[in-house]
């Protein structure tokens, strides 16, 4: 399995972003892009911060962990094993309430969808017929972002708090057809259609998108493949 290496954006915008002592919350951090983006975060953040990992093996997910402590940087790290299909509203809520009390004030907050799954990529679309099979695709990868991001945005809902940041991973495989994908092409999620400051209804809140905040202040991208 080929590992994430996310690199450096721009250096006067990121001087800005970094630096702070962050609360950061990674989903699917167990491995891949996920592991990468977690570490290479805790490489930015001042002493004190807090990174909580997600995901559903915890063997990997305190791999993670090793690794972010082998950086030597005084990162607090909290290993949450969370399988993002099943996990429930009040399970985030329960999550972000834990995390809040290892780190009741952040200078800022920061939350990144990553838990993902491309499905079954030989399916097309005459294959769909299992309402089952499209439902729990869906519960992982649009249900859970949808109820992650409230129990986050109500958790951090002051403007007068930390400053908040979603990080939405995706690819241009979510906007662009590919063949045998069609059911990862419908997810609003990953087509950059949902997370919008228009459907957030919040201004104040950057939403980082296809690796380019809208205002177009790249800050991280990876070399991962979306399938490995």
């Amino acid at each position: 399995m080929t590992e994430a290496t996310c690199r450096r954006g721009s250096s006067e915008n990121e001087a800005a972003f970094w630096g702070k002592r962050f609360l950061i919350v990674v989903t699917g951090a167990s491995g891949g892009i996920g592991r990468g983006i977690a570490v290479s975060f805790a490489e930015r953040v001042a002493k004190e911060s807090l990174l909580v990992i997600t995901g559903r093996n915890t063997a990997r997910l305190e791999e993670t962990e090793r690794m972010i402590s082998a950086l030597g940087r005084d990162v607090n790290v909290s290993v949450e094993t969370c399988d993002h299909s099943k996990a429930s509203f009040r399970d985030y809520q329960d999550l972000l309430g834990r995390a809040s009390a290892r780190l009741p004030d952040p200078e800022k907050v920061v939350l990144v969808h990553n838990a993902a799954t491309v499905g079954n990529c030989s399916d097309y679309v005459v294959s769909y017929d299992d309402e089952k099979a499209i439902d729990d695709y869906y519960r992982l990868n649009l249900t859970s972002v949808m109820t992650l991001t409230a129990a986050f945005l109500r958790r951090y809902d002051s403007d007068l708090g930390p400053t908040r940041t979603i990080v939405n991973i995706s690819s241009s495989t979510a906007i662009r057809p590919t063949r045998g994908l069609g059911l990862y092409c419908t997810d609003a999620k990953k087509s950059g259609r949902y997370m919008t400051p228009e459907v957030t209804a919040n201004l104040l809140i950057r939403i980082l998108e296809h690796g380019n905040f809208r205002s177009g202040e790249r800050v991280v991208y990876t070399d991962a493949p979306c399938v490995s």
